[in-house]
């Protein structure tokens, strides 16, 4: 059984193209989705941009259509705090892959049989 998803809610400083914004994990479903729009611009956007624009969903505490596609109206300051905001639920930090890299254990497999090759 999964998780619910996280979602955040950031409110932004002065200067920025919205108020507050609400985003939310994203999961392999919308990989899937972000890399089939990204190839249908033909280059004119990344996997990652698609992912950020899938996650959001609220502006200024109103719902807002997914992909979000006013994102390109987005001061370049509003786009900055909004990547980092969306890699803070959607990424590791150093710390959590230096546990986990140390919880892996050594483990010894035996050899397959005949009929588990056939």
């Amino acid at each position: 059984m999964s998780s619910p998803l996280i979602h955040r809610q950031f409110k932004l400083p002065s200067g920025c193209s919205c108020s507050s914004f609400v985003i939310r994990e994203t999961t392999g479903v919308d990989e899937q989705q972000a890399a089939f729009r990204a190839d249908a611009r033909e280059g004119r956007t990344t996997v990652y941009a698609e992912l950020v624009r899938l996650s959001i969903v609220k502006v200024n505490g109103e719902k807002v259509s997914q992909p979000f596609m006013e994102l390109e109206n987005w001061n370049s300051k509003t786009r900055a705090l909004l990547r980092r905001a969306y890699d803070s639920i959607n990424d590791l930090s150093e710390e959590e892959v230096e546990v986990f890299l140390q919880a892996g254990e050594e483990v010894t497999l035996e050899p397959a049989t005949e009929s588990q090759t056939a």
